[in-house]
């Protein structure tokens, strides 16, 4: 079995405006990466930024793209980059994503606990705030993992193609996921927390005893959750039938914590409804 080291590791971040919490993200991830590519989605007055971290990180790549191109022909420019390298292994991360000190020794750990390197991917729990990594870990077989901390087996790239660009953003993740699992690779999540990750910009509203909250997510993103999420249900609803379900009830949660706790509702219901609508003119076959 190869377990995950800096010769057989490369790494890809994609960023879009980022802040100066990026530098410390970087050196961990290179710390364990025989190279790290960076793919910008066309973010403003970021140059001083990328060039204070060449200057610093001597196996970083950098790829400015002129424009927002989507998260999913970001992760494919990166992930092409670093197969020139031909790694065994290929983590892909967000920005605001930064890897416990514990995070490789936790997923090496993971490797020898499956007791094999031919699974298809390997993921972690993230939070927003710092867990103690407890001696024993578990791994859990999933169907679909988020994008950031998720360890790619690149044998994966030759047999299902890259990520979907015609979904732009978000999904991305769930789609490559099941189609890895019909490919017949499994997918892991290590049930212990071991990546700091933030998710949107969260809001909060009392209910009796509890905070409702709603990730506040802009009209654009909203759009995208709601297309996406339709062309996955009809795309994947004969494969993985329950798990299609499961997405629904938490798609409908989400809709009533939207209509709870944000106040320009309306205007995210519209492009909603919208992203219904064009969910049924994604392309099915456009990651090759």
């Amino acid at each position: 079995m190869q377990e995950i080291n800096s010769n057989n590791t490369c790494s890809v971040i994609v960023t879009y405006n980022p802040d100066d919490s990026l530098i410390n993200n970087v050196r961990r991830i290179a710390s364990f990466s025989y190279k790290v590519i960076i793919v910008d989605n066309g973010s403003n007055e970021v140059d001083a930024l990328f060039r204070s971290l060449q200057a610093e990180i001597s196996n970083l790549r950098v790829v400015v793209n002129a424009s927002n191109l989507g998260i999913a022909k970001a992760l494919n420019i990166g992930i092409k980059s670093a197969l020139e390298f031909a790694p065994k292994w290929i983590f892909t991360f967000d920005q605001d994503s930064l890897p416990y000190p514990e995070f490789v020794s936790v997923y090496n750990r993971a490797i020898l606990k499956l007791q094999t390197d031919s699974f298809g991917l390997l993921s972690c729990q993230f939070s927003d705030v710092f867990h103690p990594v407890p001696e024993d870990i578990r791994v859990k077989q999933k169907h679909t993992i988020i994008t950031s901390g998720c360890l790619h087996n690149t044998e994966v790239f030759s047999t299902v193609g890259f990520y979907n660009e015609s979904l732009f953003i978000d999904c991305v993740d769930f789609d490559f996921s099941l189609r890895v699992a019909k490919a017949g690779y499994k997918t892991y999540r290590i049930s212990q927390y071991v990546l700091l990750h933030h998710l949107g910009n969260p809001q909060y509203r009392r209910f009796l005893l509890w905070n409702v909250s709603s990730t506040n997510h802009s009209l654009m993103r909203r759009y995208y959750m709601s297309r996406n999420h339709f062309f996955l249900s009809k795309l994947y609803f004969g494969r993985f039938p329950l798990f299609i379900i499961k997405k629904n009830f938490f798609f409908l949660l989400i809709i009533l914590q939207l209509l709870y706790v944000e106040r320009n509702r309306k205007e995210k219901l519209k492009v909603m409804w919208r992203g219904f609508k064009d969910s049924r003119s994604i392309q099915k076959q456009s990651y090759i």
